[in-house]
């Protein structure tokens, strides 16, 4: 015999309609959740559609109560709606926790090489803007390669509004206006323009490194100009294989440099115009004339980088210790600091750096065979007109020798420790102070930076290897006197290959494809047995 009442008054009325309200609630809050995930633009769309859920799910609920509560009495129902409540208290501390996140968003980057972190050197250029710098971005909504790229650059450019509100961004379609494309002289798609104050500067890459020298260029920052020594058998600036230095040309345009070559054999004179000498390990002789005019830039207050090798040319050598820097013979060998693979290398690490504006944010670097660097000790007389300070040092367990192949001191070696990079600081060479009428004059500052080993700027080194670009870079920065622009840079994205065996890529195969799909099959058979 049932105990259940028949329904009477209001619920009688709703017993038709209670499966068509039901079913209209659902459908009802389905929708609504389906416009504020994908169209948020619509919440108040979708806040109706939940008003209108939550009515009729009351008419459904009041049409058959009987049902509803016969239904969450029972012992099944019971166990099911703990499992729910536990599901929605879940739920709802990761809605807390999502809510919490986008009042108070917070990225971490996890790669190696901080790929998605704006660099120092950006964050402080974007922090030193007074006025707004534009940039526009052409992007054809037809190409959809274009898109892709255009995606990219518009989440980059989010980073760097992220720093400085005086960076608007825009992107135009070059047919759908080809008036714009034609005051910006745009040919083709993706090109990407920075202006400042009617100063312009297209760039061709789409990453920090591009976007960032791009801003340096239309800020007003004098563009200087760097010569480097060549027809001697340097290092190549234009050259991309291991050994060139293509990669410091890039990085010093993107600083706002000027870099060409410097031929003293026909014109054996150094510009008016230079700010920076670059002399990266000649192998051929120089000339008397490009000796002398070399001195003379110096004396007269020039700036330089000589960048050498193990045994470098004597009238290189003899042009430095007229500066208080001297080179020991042979190479420098520290087996306190070797690297795996690459015999005679010395690796710095940060205690051996010595303080400086050059390396005060740098990690480690590389010198791959470098020779090593000694400090004259400068006369009391030209004390306070010259200032030699080493950069970096091997261990005392260094030694420079002949056979850069050994790791341990023999009879002929010279011990160390030694420098491996020094800056010079200086008004006049030692022991010629200028005078006039027996008055001393102040020249203007001579600044000279010497690295005792080429290789760590190449091409092979210049990125792949700690702090060797910003190394480089940071020492032009200072000898220029634009120690605001010393910092740490971006590096560009790395390929990283993972390279296993046959062996591995089986064990790979074998593990994920049949030892973890048995042992889950085995672990649900043994809760199935142990449930019945």
């Amino acid at each position: 015999m049932s105990n259940a009442t028949p329904p009477n008054g209001l619920r009688a009325s709703l017993g038709g309609y209670t499966a068509i309200a039901g079913v209209v609630a659902l459908i009802a809050a389905v929708i609504a959740g389906a416009i504020f995930v994908l169209l948020p633009a619509l919440a108040d769309t979708a806040r109706l559609l939940l008003g209108v859920a939550l009515l009729f799910f009351v008419v459904f609920v009041v049409g058959a109560f009987d049902e509803v509560r016969s239904a969450l009495l029972a012992r099944q129902t019971k166990s099911g709606t703990n499992a729910v409540l536990m599901v929605l208290a879940f739920a709802a501390v990761l809605g807390v926790v999502n809510f919490l996140a986008a009042q108070y968003p917070k990225r971490i980057d996890m790669t190696a090489s901080q790929q998605f972190t704006l660099s120092q050197h950006t964050q402080n250029i974007l922090r030193g803007l007074t006025q707004p710098v534009n940039v526009i971005g052409f992007f054809g909504r037809s190409n959809p390669q274009a898109g892709a790229v255009q995606e990219q650059v518009e989440s980059l450019l989010k980073e760097y509004q992220n720093i400085s509100g005086q960076l608007n961004y825009r992107f135009v379609d070059p047919v759908e206006s080809p008036e714009v494309a034609r005051q910006y002289q745009i040919q083709t798609d993706g090109v990407i323009v920075f202006e400042q104050s009617g100063r312009r500067q297209q760039v061709a890459g789409i990453d920090e490194q591009a976007f960032t020298g791009g801003i340096l260029k239309v800020i007003g920052l004098e563009r200087l100009k760097v010569y480097v020594l060549t027809g001697h058998g340097e290092r190549d600036l234009t050259a991309r294989d291991e050994q060139g230095y293509g990669l410091v040309a890039q990085a010093l345009d993107a600083e706002n440099y000027e870099v060409n070559p410097l031929n003293l054999t026909t014109n054996p004179q150094v510009p008016a115009e230079t700010r920076l000498l670059i002399i990266a390990s000649p192998k051929n002789p120089l000339l008397d004339p490009e000796v002398r005019a070399i001195d003379e830039y110096l004396i007269k207050g020039g700036k330089a980088m000589f960048l050498l090798d193990p045994n470098p040319l004597p009238e290189i050598a003899g042009l430095l210790t007229k500066w208080g820097v001297r080179v020991a013979p042979g190479q420098a060998v520290d087996p306190a600091a070797t690297v795996p693979n690459l015999p005679g290398g010395v690796l710095v690490q940060r205690e051996r750096y010595l303080p400086s504006p050059i390396t005060q944010y740098l990690d480690l670097t590389l010198f791959p065979g470098p020779a090593g660097l000694g400090v004259d000790a400068i006369p009391e007389s030209d004390r306070d007109h010259v200032v030699v300070q080493p950069l970096a040092f091997t261990t005392g367990q260094s030694f420079a020798t002949a056979d850069a192949s050994r790791t341990s001191f023999q009879d002929g070696d010279v011990r160390g420790p030694f420098a491996l990079a020094v800056t010079v600081q200086a008004d006049q060479p030692i022991g010629q102070r200028p005078s006039r009428g027996g008055q001393a004059v102040e020249a203007l500052p001579t600044r000279i930076a010497v690295f005792g080993d080429s290789d760590f700027a190449s091409n092979r080194f210049f990125y792949s290897v700690g702090s060797n670009g910003d190394l480089f870079v940071n020492t032009v920065n200072w000898l220029t006197a634009q120690e605001a622009l010393i910092s740490i840079r971006s590096v560009p994205p790395e390929f990283r290959r993972l390279v296993i065996t046959q062996a591995q890529m089986n064990l790979i195969t074998v593990s994920s494809g049949v030892v973890w799909p048995g042992l889950l099959l085995v672990a649900a058979g043994v809760v199935g047995w142990r449930r019945r």
